[in-house]
């Protein structure tokens, strides 16, 4: 059990300037879901932030902590869950020419969706919530298991979109 916060600007205006307070009180009401790491991005033009507490599982080295960014620092991802098929997914991806730092299925997610967009939602085998986002682009994929095993709990306010792992966050 990991946990997730993410707010984005669904306006052409900024976060509040006091967002950073607000994704660390998020994740104080959230801490309990992951104990191992916490950590924090707050967009420098105020167009996102993110927050995750994890709980390690799979590749428990720091190198797999989130917010999770790709090596090229364009995409990052919030993933609370497991991909259960991530391993066939990673050597299909190796096969595709995908070169990977880690040993994660973090990473496996942020590679399959940077390769295949939202479609490779629909090879998942697992449970997850998780937020993307292309920062070049600002395009962000908000998605959960299609049972709901892994929440995620979205609320719009005063222009942003806040997304938790847990309504209290």
């Amino acid at each position: 059990m990991c946990g997730l916060f993410a707010v984005i600007s669904t306006v052409s205006t900024q976060l509040p300037s006091d967002v950073e307070n607000r994704v660390d009180r998020a994740l104080n009401a959230i801490q309990h879901r992951g104990p191992d790491a916490r950590g924090t991005f707050v967009d420098p033009k105020k167009r996102f932030a993110f927050g995750h507490v994890r709980l390690s599982v799979i590749d428990i080295a720091a190198t797999s902590n989130q917010p999770f960014w790709s090596s090229c620092g364009r995409y990052c991802i919030l993933f609370n869950g497991e991909i259960y098929n991530y391993i066939e997914l990673r050597e299909r991806l190796i096969r595709e020419g995908v070169a990977f730092r880690t040993q994660s299925d973090t990473e496996v997610l942020l590679q399959a969706l940077i390769t295949w967009g939202s479609k490779c939602l629909n090879m998942l085998n697992g449970m997850w919530g998780l937020v993307f986002v292309d920062t070049q682009t600002g395009r962000f994929i908000i998605s959960r298991d299609r049972f709901g095993v892994k929440p995620l709990y979205t609320f719009v306010h005063n222009g942003s979109l806040v997304i938790c792992s847990e309504a209290k966050g």
